[in-house]
């Protein structure tokens, strides 16, 4: 949803994505990223979905450029590593993001 809306909104200001990102071309894409507002993407290096969408992330920054995009993978094995109730992350992989 903040991928579509940064993407599809005049004046979006930034996108902060967690645990996924579509690609910015082809059939799935929103459309392309717009010039001007930055991204941050984060993931878990163990999470099989995130895995699926790590090309597209990388897609994302190299299009958008590293003074506007970020991509952080972090040690974690399962999706919504961000979630407190899931036992796979740990309190230092949480507290850095």
């Amino acid at each position: 949803m903040a991928q579509r809306l940064a993407q599809t909104r005049p004046g979006a200001l930034g996108a902060l994505l967690y645990e996924s990102c579509i690609p910015v071309t082809g059939e799935w894409a929103f459309g392309s990223w717009p010039e001007g507002p930055p991204v941050q993407i984060h993931g878990a290096e163990g999470d099989e979905f995130f895995g699926e969408d790590l090309p597209a992330a990388r897609e994302l920054v190299g299009i958008a450029g590293p003074e506007l995009a970020e991509l952080y993978s972090y040690p974690a094995s399962a999706l919504r590593f961000t979630d407190r109730t899931v036992c796979t992350r740990s309190d230092s992989t949480l507290s850095t993001v």
